[in-house]
């Protein structure tokens, strides 16, 4: 999002996020998420076993946890992160 000193460019476009997003997952990276953008997936955690969500964020808050001592909920697929 533009800001500070960068005030005379346009914000980037929702889809542009979106294909990138969509690169970086189909080059094997499995937690890409994008910022700021209520009313999609961007910030929703999905297990890279059974591609279930297991944990929804609206924000900065947790809004459903599918995690079960650092693996999913659905399938045990462990979970990279530092679950507490």
């Amino acid at each position: 999002w533009p800001q500070y000193k960068l005030r005379s460019l346009y914000p980037t476009p929702v889809e542009t996020l979106k294909a990138a997003r969509d690169i970086a997952t189909g080059e094997g990276l499995r937690y890409v998420y994008i910022g700021n953008i209520p009313g999609i997936d961007s910030g929703t955690t999905f297990c890279p076993g059974c591609k279930k969500a297991v944990i929804k964020r609206m924000g900065y808050l947790v809004t459903e946890n599918n995690l079960a001592d650092g693996a999913c909920g659905f399938c045990s697929q462990k979970i990279a992160g530092v679950w507490r």
